[in-house]
């Protein structure tokens, strides 16, 4: 699934917000859609 969302991030659709929560919860990604959804 991360690979996937890492592709769609790459062509524009999502964007990705990398997050850091310390040593207890560790790094990963928030996704966003970078498009209006009403576009479609």
């Amino acid at each position: 699934m991360h690979d996937h969302l890492t592709d769609i991030a790459m062509r524009g659709i999502l964007d990705r917000t990398s997050r850091n929560e310390g040593a207890s919860w560790g790094q990963y990604y928030e996704y966003d859609f970078a498009v209006d959804l009403g576009s479609w």
